[in-house]
């Protein structure tokens, strides 16, 4: 690809893993050079382009590779076969603590990481004002780094990494330890910068930070690609993924001898279908999800500050003993808006007997913003503990229906929702 930054083709990394320092040393002693040890595939024939301005996010399970690939690419480590090509400049958030020396100063690690990716003191001196202003650590900034809490470590260190103009920003999990008010300005800024034509590899755990910031996401499992898709995608994807797990590890939990979810294992065709009943149960049928306006009329338009439901039928062709009925309304993003489930309303779920027909309605006003459209995720789940302890997933679906909202002309929205508030007035 001719206008990519960032090439990576065969991409493989493997550690040599020995069962004990003995195995070690016979190794390196052996006269005929027989193996003490077994590889293990950090990563192994990675291949993907990320073009100038794109924004990728990378998620996974721990242990199936991000962190030893954004090393490779920043330099940090080198691949034990493949070839990577990277034609910009490259600031790195990765693991607490790299690239900063915990006996020096915050003051001290600002020229020292400036020094590391090229710039001279002087080119700091320019910048440093501005590091100051968004770390805000004040006096803190004098003493040595191995003193800070996290939080204030992740401060400098992203103040420093947004700051040297570069051409691609590589961030590992770094800004969860941070607090909510300073993730926010990280993420605006962030966004920012894409808008002046930035590159972002992003890891997170976090699948709405992925839908918010990414255009494209990879999923690495064990040390491979198991999908590179639409950001959206691939998080609902991922996210279902570990839904299913937490079912199989509970699955033993069922009250039901002849119930069975059959849940259906995740691959690249389910995903292709807009992440459409990514996980699902032959045992249950929905009949239908309608969205109602005050006349009582399906539609498939709602007017801003307009009562309206949500109704949802469906049927079972086992006995469950509790079941929660949820919705949850998305944005164009996949951002996880507003939502309720009747276990959450009425802290007990539905019995349901076999070919019962259970009909559940959601009523409120619409408050989103207008102008836009909206998805509406269903998800079914058999539960009765408050903690959710017991919570197995039956049914999921990310697109089950979908909306648009007209804007009150009156009273435009320069944000998604409208909480309606009281207003008091005192002038003196």
């Amino acid at each position: 690809m001719q206008d990519a930054i960032i090439q990576v083709e065969n991409l493989t990394k493997i550690y040599k893993l020995y069962d004990s320092p003995v195995a070690r040393f016979k190794e390196s002693l052996d006269p005929i050079r027989r193996k003490y040890h077994h590889d293990f595939y950090a990563l192994k024939n990675v291949t993907f382009d990320v073009k100038k301005g794109e924004s990728i996010g990378i998620i996974g399970k721990n242990g199936s590779g991000k962190s030893t690939l954004l090393k490779i690419l920043t330099g940090v480590l080198t691949p034990t076969s493949g070839k990577v090509s990277v034609g910009g400049k490259i600031s790195a958030l990765l693991e607490l603590g790299a690239g900063f020396n915990p006996e020096l100063s915050g003051i001290e690690n600002i020229y020292f990481n400036g020094m590391l990716m090229g710039y001279t003191r002087e080119e700091m001196d320019e910048r440093l004002d501005d590091i100051l202003a968004f770390a805000d650590i004040s006096e803190f900034v004098l003493q040595p780094v191995k003193t800070y809490s996290s939080g204030m470590f992740v401060r400098l260190a992203f103040a420093v990494a947004v700051n040297v103009d570069p051409d691609i920003l590589i961030i590992d999990e770094a800004l969860s330890v941070g607090d909510a008010l300073f993730q926010q300005r990280c993420i605006a800024r962030i966004r920012a910068m894409r808008e002046s034509g930035l590159t972002l590899l992003f890891v997170s755990h976090t699948p709405d930070v992925i839908r918010a910031l990414c255009d494209t996401a990879i999923w690495l499992e064990g040390g491979c690609i198991k999908i590179i898709k639409e950001a959206v995608k691939v998080s609902n994807a991922y996210q279902h993924e570990i839904f299913l797990e937490n079912n199989r590890l509970k699955s033993g939990q069922y009250l039901h001898k002849d119930s069975s979810c059959n849940m259906q294992k995740l691959d690249a065709a389910i995903v292709e279908k807009a992440s459409k009943n990514i996980t699902t149960s032959e045992s249950i049928h929905i009949h239908h999800v309608n969205v109602i306006n005050n006349s009582g009329e399906l539609v498939d338009e709602l007017c801003h500050g307009e009562d309206f439901e949500i109704e949802v039928q469906l049927s079972s062709g086992i006995y469950i003993p509790s079941l929660s009925v949820g919705i949850l309304i998305k944005d164009r993003l996949g951002i996880d808006l507003t939502g309720e489930s009747n276990f959450n309303k009425f802290r007990k779920g539905i019995a349901l007997e076999y070919g019962q027909v259970a009909t559940v309605s959601f009523r409120s006003k619409m408050l989103l913003s207008g102008g836009q459209t909206y998805t509406i995720a269903l998800s079914l789940n058999s539960v009765s503990r408050w903690d959710r302890g017991d919570n197995i997933l039956l049914y999921r679906d990310d697109a089950a229906a979908a909306f648009k909202v007209i804007a009150d002309m009156d009273r435009p929205l320069w944000f998604k929702f409208y909480q309606e508030f009281g207003v008091h007035i005192d002038v003196e």
